[in-house]
């Protein structure tokens, strides 16, 4: 019996870190997570963004490949937890259209890239253990063609009460086919 690649292929923009802070920790970040950046690591740790908190990022990769993200975190006074909006895209400078017959492009160009716009929601269950979600809208495009799918991200995080330890877990990523 064979198996199908579930889960191989799309989205791999998703994987790359966002924020300085957790990338130069290794992406090891799923159980610090503590400030507006969360929703892309850990979404129990929202929980800790106790007023307004927005969170810029843009990084720009070799052959002009850019990753650009955007958090707006607030804690509402009429519901108990924290909600976050956030987006990020990662794009390309228009790019020429190539063909056998003309190697050095035919006049056209065309663009791509990938974005993904998602809202989530954290609060504490208990005085040591929070959770939280996001629900993305994920888009990819190229040239004419695009895929859309709904992607789904799970936190939890467990302060043990000892120092400052935390133990995070995340499932991040569940959703349909892109189609």
């Amino acid at each position: 019996e064979q198996f199908a690649k579930v889960g191989t292929f799309g989205a791999q923009f998703l994987k790359i870190g966002v924020s300085a802070r957790a990338t130069g920790m290794g992406s090891a970040y799923t159980g610090v997570a503590d400030d507006a950046n969360s929703v892309f690591w850990n979404p129990g740790g929202l929980v800790n963004v106790v007023t307004n908190e927005v969170a810029i990022n843009h990084v720009e990769w070799p052959a002009d490949i850019k990753l650009t993200s955007l958090v707006l975190a607030w804690n509402p006074r009429s519901i108990p937890g924290t909600i976050a909006i956030s987006g990020r895209s990662l794009w390309l400078d228009p790019m020429l259209v190539r063909t056998a017959y003309e190697p050095d492009g035919n006049g056209q160009t065309f663009d791509a890239g990938s974005s993904s716009f998602g809202f989530s929601y954290s609060r504490f269950w208990t005085d040591k253990f929070s959770a939280g979600f996001t629900l993305s809208y994920i888009h990819e495009g190229l040239a004419e063609t695009s895929v859309n799918t709904i992607g789904f991200d799970f936190g939890i995080m467990y302060r043990i009460g000892v120092k400052d330890v935390k133990l995070g877990m995340v499932i991040q990523t569940l959703g349909c086919k892109m189609v």
